[in-house]
Formats: structure tokens, C-alpha cells, sequence
């Protein structure tokens, strides 16, 4: 008799430590949907408000990659078009991360083209020609904090998946 209750309490123990073990699991699991989805509404947010600040021309840092740089008001509305459609596809994919893998895949691959594209550019660019004053060390900033993010959410990604 004393032989089965310590078997039951083994099989009880067991079976705790498997419910505990699943159960974190399934936190771990949540939690970096949760950060995921978080980090893609952070980048809906960011590429909605360059959006605007594009179309009514407010020149700001972080919003304005080139910020200190002259521009036309047409380059701005077609920045501004082209930033709204980012921000839709970081919302579709933020609404519901599940459903939107591929989408997440794709954002990864533009963003990375984009920081290219962005560092390509300003290693060419002599600031000097369009404005004296310009700070390129405000603009590497800016690039920076966008390959941060970009890290950021694909390590959210990666631990997702």
C-alpha cells in the first residue's frame, strides 16, 4: 500500500512539472508574440508618422532621414505615399503575426534593401553641395537606430517562428 501512493505521487509530481514545463512554454511563447507584435504596431506608428510629416512638410529628425537637406514638396508627397504603404503592411502583419509570416519575411527583406539603399546613398551624397550645415552624424544616427529596430524585430521574429 505504502509502494502506490508513492508511485501516485510520482505520477502526480510527473505530471506537474510536465503541465508547469508546458505552460512556460506557452508564456515564452506568448511573450514573444506579444514583443513581435509590439515591435511590427512600433513600425506601423514610426512609418505612419513619417507619412504625415512628409505630406505637410514637417522636417523633422527621425522622420526626415535627410531632414537638413532641401527638397521639393512633390519629393515629399511621394515619400509620404510610399511611407504609408510601409506603414499598412507593418499593420496588417502587427494585427496578427500568425497570419502574416510571410508578410513579416518581406518587411525583413525591404528593410534591410532600404538600409542599404540609405547608407549607399548617404556614403555618396556631399552634404557640402546641398547644404554647408548638414549633419551627416545625425543622419548615421538615424540609420542606425533603424538597423537597431531591424535587428530587434528579427530576433523577435526569429524567436517566434
Amino acid at each position: 500500500m505504502l509502494n502506490d501512493y508513492r508511485m501516485k505521487m510520482s505520477d502526480i509530481e510527473q505530471s506537474s512539472k510536465l503541465a508547469k514545463s508546458r505552460s512556460s512554454k506557452k508564456e515564452v511563447f506568448m511573450n514573444n508574440k506579444f514583443v513581435l507584435k509590439i515591435l511590427l504596431l512600433a513600425g506601423f506608428a514610426y512609418f505612419f508618422s513619417m507619412a504625415v510629416a512628409h505630406m505637410i512638410g514637417w522636417k523633422v529628425p527621425g522622420l526626415f532621414i535627410y531632414f537638413d537637406i532641401p527638397s521639393y514638396a512633390y519629393q515629399d508627397r511621394i515619400i509620404s505615399v510610399l511611407a504609408m504603404g510601409w506603414s499598412l503592411f507593418f499593420l496588417q502583419a502587427g494585427l496578427n503575426p500568425a497570419r502574416n509570416r510571410s508578410t513579416i519575411r518581406t518587411l525583413l527583406t525591404a528593410g534591410l534593401l532600404a538600409l542599404t539603399g540609405l547608407s549607399m546613398n548617404t556614403m555618396r551624397l556631399d552634404f557640402s553641395l546641398l547644404n554647408p550645415e548638414a549633419s551627416e552624424a545625425i543622419i548615421w544616427i538615424q540609420i542606425t537606430a533603424l538597423f537597431i529596430y531591424l535587428l530587434l524585430l528579427s530576433a523577435a521574429y526569429k524567436k517566434y517562428r
